[in-house]
């Protein structure tokens, strides 16, 4: 679905009143779900790949019908995440594409232009050669135009250079309407967010504060729960320990009670009642302690955490020694159609180095990055005065449409796909260490995954054959905080090189970034700063 928008004379809140959702096969996604978002809201919605924020957007859009409850709609645009938009645009031009959303395509281009500072990209070029950074720039622009009441951003930052999320961040500041953001850049709803909604376990949780409130509130929650926790631990052992005492108590007198009841100088009547007394004590006592700690077991199971489940990667790599030259050119230039795009390359990739690339959207970076791999299908070409590959070159790409994904093919069949004559229990294990164990998850359809699963599914189809080089293009985008942890782990771990393309400047320097490189003005030059320097955003924004 493209930036479409749902319009209301009246001026009035998106309000949802026990909504609820589940999946075709019966899976509950969202369950009584109540909320309101007004003019001037700023709510980041925060949750794990999977958890149906995507899916509650797309309900609070008009996109899709909830299971049951009800939405009173107003003027709503809804940004979907940029692979849902790139898989509907078909073959066509820029032209086309949005004079198919308005006859007046020209008030779309006269806002782009005012939002990005830019001209709009040539009307006559196709679609399917925008950048990830160039479609996502054009999908905000057009669900802007209108100065819709209520925005829904779902992963709007994906792709898009650093200026471009600076104007972004901007427009929202003084956008008078309400926000709702999905976004795995912590930076960013950091700056923007006023409240964070959590969805997990199918409901929503309101938090009061930016994002890093939300993060302290969180951490007191867990410190509160670890206290009740360890609390009502003590009294189950306490309470163990008197009922067993208390068995000790009963045993001995109950056994007192039997001599008694022996005692032929006593009547019946005194027989049963010291039998009686000593029985019915012990049976209290032992049923309140009893009680006690089925209490504090329940406490136990109220405080602790359903135990989770936590993805595991490992990327094998090849056999080379650090420092083995990999990859050179010199004096290289980038052309697409004889039309140079990028010159004065100069480039060394030793096998253990930590690179990243920057550049504006469409300065020709993913072009770049395929050239250097020798890609099938790409469309530029890379010359010089010198271009070095190993002999036993092995490189890996990972791109940020995740293009070696066959949405038609269930997941399994995509590693086989991504990895020839592998056996079944190999590509099974690797699907569970990211998450995908279960027999329904490795044989749904790739098209159903949520932005973040299909992340994890790429980065599944990589882990098993060795590489010495890993590109990386915007690997990030769509993957909530955790799994970006994960991965960032994964790659410290990892001993071949790495080349990554990222707007993301806390996961650059999380991997040990060493070497930067910026495309600008069509020349590609070593940055003087690395994502680790005070000064490495401000050299980006130059």
């Amino acid at each position: 679905m493209t930036a479409e928008m749902i319009y209301s004379p009246k001026e009035r809140p998106v309000v949802a009143k026990n909504i609820s959702y589940s999946l075709e096969n019966g899976e509950v996604l969202l369950e009584n779900i109540e909320l309101s978002i007004k003019k001037g809201d700023r709510i980041a919605l925060v949750g794990k790949n999977g958890a149906g924020k995507s899916t509650l957007m797309k309900i609070l859009a008009g996109i899709i019908k909830p299971t049951s409850g009800s939405i009173d709609y107003s003027s709503v645009a809804y940004v979907d995440q940029l692979d849902e938009g790139i898989s509907e645009v078909g073959d066509k031009t820029l032209m086309e594409y949005i004079s198919s959303i308005n006859d007046e395509w020209w008030l779309i281009q006269l806002h782009y232009e005012k939002l990005f500072g830019k001209e709009m990209p040539d009307l006559s070029r196709n679609l399917k050669h925008f950048s990830g950074g160039e479609f996502m720039r054009l999908k905000i622009a057009i669900a802007t135009y209108k100065n819709p009441e209520i925005l829904l951003l779902d992963e709007p930052t994906n792709h898009l250079d650093i200026v471009s999320k600076e104007i972004l961040r901007k427009f929202i500041d003084q956008f008078s309407g309400g926000v709702m953001i999905v976004s795995h850049d912590v930076h960013f709803i950091n700056e923007v967010a006023k409240e964070v909604w959590e969805l997990s376990d199918h409901k929503l949780t309101k938090h009061g504060g930016n994002y890093q409130d939300y993060l302290q509130q969180k951490a007191t929650e867990n410190d509160a729960r670890e206290r009740r926790l360890s609390e009502s631990r003590q009294e189950v052992t306490k309470a163990k320990k008197a009922l067993a005492k208390e068995q000790k108590r009963a045993a001995r007198s109950r056994r007192i009670g039997k001599k008694l009841a022996g005692d032929r100088s006593m009547s019946k009547i005194e027989k049963g009642y010291f039998k009686n007394k000593s029985s019915a004590s012990a049976g209290r006592k032992e049923e309140e302690l009893k009680e006690n700690i089925e209490q504090a077991s329940e406490k136990i199971e109220a405080n602790s955490e359903k135990k989770k489940r936590v993805a595991r990667i490992s990327i094998t790599e090849g056999e080379n020694v650090r420092g083995k030259r990999l990859f050179n050119i010199q004096e290289g230039v980038l052309s697409v159609d004889g039309k140079r795009l990028v010159e004065r390359i100069n480039l060394l990739i030793k096998y253990g180095e930590r690179l990243s690339l920057a550049g504006e959207n469409g300065s020709g970076k993913t072009l770049l990055i395929k050239a250097i791999l020798e890609k099938a299908g790409s469309m530029a070409e890379l010359t010089g005065q010198e271009i070095f590959r190993s002999p036993d070159f092995s490189g890996l790409y990972i791109s940020q449409r995740y293009d070696q994904i066959d949405r038609e093919k269930t997941l399994l069949e995509n590693m086989y796909l991504a990895n020839p004559g592998i056996d079944m229990q190999v590509a099974r294990k690797a699907l569970g260490n990211l998450l995908f164990s279960e027999k329904h998850e490795v044989e749904k359809l790739a098209k159903t995954l949520s932005g973040g699963e299909t992340a994890r599914l790429a980065f599944a189809m990589a882990s098993i054959a060795p590489v010495d080089i890993l590109i990386l293009d915007e690997p990030t985008n769509n993957l909530d905080v955790e799994t970006i942890g994960i991965i960032t782990g994964a790659l410290k771990q990892f001993a071949g090189a790495i080349l990554v393309v990222s707007h993301d400047i806390d996961f650059l320097r999380q991997i040990g970034i060493e070497k930067s490189f910026l495309i600008k003005d069509q020349k590609f030059t070593e940055m003087k700063t690395n994502p680790s320097d005070d000064g490495y955003y401000a050299e980006l924004l130059k």
